[in-house]
């Protein structure tokens, strides 16, 4: 069975905006900005992807070596 990620939604709030995610860990009060190529994994990882399904995705949006990408 593939593995999949999950985002705790009892500890993380986040939202992406203008081509950035914000990150909020409620346990810490951490905020996290992301940009980039991080905005897209982060939307990977929110979405439950599997680790295959997320570098699929980032394949099809940029160019560059599978294995850099994975």
């Amino acid at each position: 069975m593939e593995e999949r990620y999950q985002v705790d939604g009892d500890k993380i709030v986040h939202e992406v905006l203008d081509q950035e995610a914000m990150v909020v860990n409620l346990d810490n009060g951490h905020y996290y900005a992301l940009e980039g190529t991080a905005v897209d994994i982060w939307q990977a990882i929110a979405a439950g992807a599997s680790a295959p399904e997320a570098t699929q995705a980032l394949l099809l949006r940029y160019t560059g070596d599978r294995a850099e990408i994975e």
